[in-house]
């Protein structure tokens, strides 16, 4: 039998622990509630690998390189053979050299492929829209790439498309700079190729307002506008944006229009490489073009001015690569060119 002092210290006791049982509980609950509402930050990459001028005929054996980046995406930024001719059958048997080349098949077997044209794979050197073959030469590109984005193109004039990615937090918007640009006029300074055309059109109207629309619906974090010619540099002689003025603001404007939708260029054409940056006052971010040129070829003693550029100009034979970190928006980018035995050259972290 149990006295009364004895029964007071039990019932003392067993409150006790059902007190502490209690604030157990309730702790345990809180964490699993804090762990539930700040879920641990998960940041994902997207690589994208690209480049631009290759001759057919020439070593491939870059390709592993550019593999050994695993790359999720390789951008075909124009020149991707060297077919100039009046003759479609001439551009169609480098189109089979490239595509049966053993490097390059290995290649598109185990990576994702997107592209756009240039002016020798166009087949006209500095095409423009009077090119008489165009439309045979579309037929043979869409062939090449073989992806249903650019196959659906084929219910269109040029070859302009676009591409959704990482879930639709990357687009890439592919120019055609080749099927509707009006014609230069040539210029007899050495330093120029070309005389500027104020009034010339590059894209067409009915590609300005494609580019609109797929602008204006984006929800991407970044927007990868692919133009197969520089847009930045002013200061090179050849073909550029600049030739055409009134086309290089109407860009401006549209990128103006769309002041949440972070936008950079890339480039290619040149047989170089360089990264030009530029602040205009319409844009609450700097715009970047990243120039990537020469994969089987290069302008090697290049010493042309770009008052755009950051950092050094490259050379030698090359490739680019863009690092993207996601996670709930963009968070970085980081760019680089290597040399074509997969060696970084530049590495810059754009400031987007």
């Amino acid at each position: 039998m149990l006295y009364l002092d004895q029964k007071i210290a039990l019932r003392d006791f067993l409150f006790l622990m059902s007190a502490l049982f209690l604030l157990s509980a309730l702790y345990l609950s809180s964490c699993k509630q804090i762990k539930t509402e700040v879920p641990a930050q998960k940041t994902e990459t997207f690589t994208i690998s690209f480049g631009s001028c290759n001759k057919e005929d020439e070593a491939q054996d870059y390709w592993p390189h550019i593999a050994a980046l695993n790359p999720d995406l390789w951008i075909w930024m124009g020149d991707n053979i060297y077919g100039d001719s009046n003759d479609p059958d001439f551009i169609a048997k480098a189109y089979q050299v490239q595509k049966g080349n053993s490097y390059y098949q290995k290649f598109i077997a185990n990576h994702q492929i997107l592209g756009t044209w240039d002016d020798h794979d166009y087949g006209m050197n500095d095409g423009n829209k009077n090119y008489m073959y165009k439309e045979e030469c579309k037929k043979l590109l869409i062939d090449f790439l073989d992806y249903p984005e650019i196959i659906s193109t084929a219910k269109r004039e040029g070859v302009y498309h676009a591409k959704d990615l990482a879930e639709g937090r990357i687009k890439v918007l592919l120019l055609d700079t080749r099927s509707f640009q009006d014609v230069l006029e040539k210029n007899p300074d050495p330093t120029s190729r070309y005389h500027s055309s104020e009034n010339g059109d590059i894209l067409g109207e009915e590609q300005w307002e494609w580019l609109e629309t797929e602008l204006q619906k984006s929800q991407a974090a970044l927007n990868i506008i692919v133009s197969s010619i520089q847009f930045l540099a002013e200061d090179q002689g050849f073909e550029k944006w600049a030739n055409f003025p009134s086309s290089k603001k109407r860009f401006i404007e549209m990128l103006k229009n769309n002041g949440d939708k972070k936008c950079l260029v890339l480039s290619g054409d040149r047989h170089i490489a360089e990264i030009s940056r530029q602040e205009f006052p319409q844009l609450n971010y700097p715009l970047y073009d990243i120039t990537s040129s020469g994969l089987t070829h290069s302008y090697e003693t290049a010493t042309e001015n770009n008052k755009h550029r950051i950092d050094s100009l490259v050379r030698i034979k090359n490739f680019g690569s863009l690092k993207v970190f996601l996670s709930e928006g963009l968070d970085s980018s980081i760019v680089r060119i290597h040399a074509i035995d997969g060696r970084t050259l530049i590495k810059h972290k754009l400031e987007l």
